[in-house]
């Protein structure tokens, strides 16, 4: 499955989007218990692919586990959910598809103190809109 992952995460990387879905359906036949870092790459293959509505549903469920899930200091919570937040809001906008808009709340992502957040997250998961976003990342 961690072969499949890492595939993933380096289709993603060089926007070969459609190769990053077929590993991803292989971590999905092989893990029954999804983290949130699926989701969210998967919310963002699946926008880049232009299928917004999966898109939506990933970020939907990265956002309620977040809610539960310990093991994040609170500027990487703030990060994750400004990740899924943005890019769930640019696929319900390209999607032309409505939901409610509480589940996709503005963040305020410049408050997010981006030296307490994983490099693994920075790497994987770009936050480019933050104001002190490094584009060495």
């Amino acid at each position: 499955m961690e072969e499949h992952w890492v595939d993933a995460l380096d289709a993603s990387s060089h926007e070969d989007y459609q190769r990053a879905l077929t590993h991803l359906d292989y971590v999905d036949k092989s893990f029954n218990r999804k983290r949130i870092r699926y989701h969210l790459l998967r919310g963002f293959v699946c926008f880049a692919l232009k299928n917004n509505a999966a898109a939506v549903e990933n970020f939907e469920i990265a956002i309620k586990l977040l809610r539960v899930i310990d093991g994040f200091n609170e500027d990487e919570k703030n990060y994750i959910l400004g990740y899924a937040t943005i890019f769930g809001n640019k696929a319900l906008e390209a999607g032309n598809l409505t939901k409610d808009s509480k589940l996709f709340p503005q963040i305020d992502v410049a408050s997010i103190d981006l030296s307490k957040v994983r490099q693994y997250f920075k790497l994987n998961f770009p936050l480019r809109e933050h104001p002190n976003w490094d584009p060495s990342i």
